[in-house]
């Protein structure tokens, strides 16, 4: 199911959100996880259970760039 955050028209239109439970999804995407997701285009979170996976799509990554991907990974899974 495509879920929208209410008031977050730009969010909504750079993002897909999909999921079973919209109300859970609302929960998660605070202000905050918004934020840093904006600023970070291009970027896809997977998640089945307790496991989630983070890539950008239709990007192979230069190997110096891993470590500000896995920094960045870390600093958004703090606000969750």
């Amino acid at each position: 199911m495509l879920v929208t955050l209410d008031g977050q028209n730009s969010f909504n239109q750079q993002f897909t959100l999909l999921g079973r439970d919209g109300a859970k999804l609302r929960q998660l995407f605070s202000a905050k996880v918004i934020n840093q997701l904006a600023s970070r285009p291009n970027l896809v979170i997977e998640s089945r259970g307790q496991d989630l996976l983070f890539y950008r799509f239709d990007q192979r990554p230069v190997p110096a760039s891993i470590p500000d991907f896995v920094q960045d990974v870390e600093t958004l899974l703090e606000l969750f």
